[in-house]
């Protein structure tokens, strides 16, 4: 028998921006940019080069990274093949996301 977990309000997700699946050829570049809202990205197969902030990620296959409000992000793909993402850009509050 299953038994319920409950789940503390530490999160909440209050405006969704957009939700793209993207398909990026091998050599794609994009430059970067920064924005007031939260921004995740997921990678669902290849391999892709993420900053955030002043750190660099060299992600693959099931790799998330999470971009703050207001911090330079930027993306690219590596390796000898494409890369496909899941990019989710939002507005939240809680434990992880201070009001704003």
């Amino acid at each position: 028998m299953y038994e319920p977990l409950p789940l503390l309000d530490s999160l909440s997700i209050d405006r969704l921006y957009t939700l793209y699946l993207l398909d990026f050829e091998e050599g794609y570049q994009f430059q970067g940019e920064q924005h007031d809202f939260w921004e995740m990205d997921y990678i669902l197969n290849g391999t892709g080069g993420i900053t955030s902030g002043d750190q660099l990620f060299e992600c693959s296959q099931g790799d998330l990274v999470l971009h703050s409000p207001n911090l330079f992000h930027s993306f690219w793909t590596t390796g000898q093949s494409s890369c496909r993402t899941l990019t989710l850009s939002f507005h939240g509050k809680g434990l992880l996301f201070p009001a704003g």
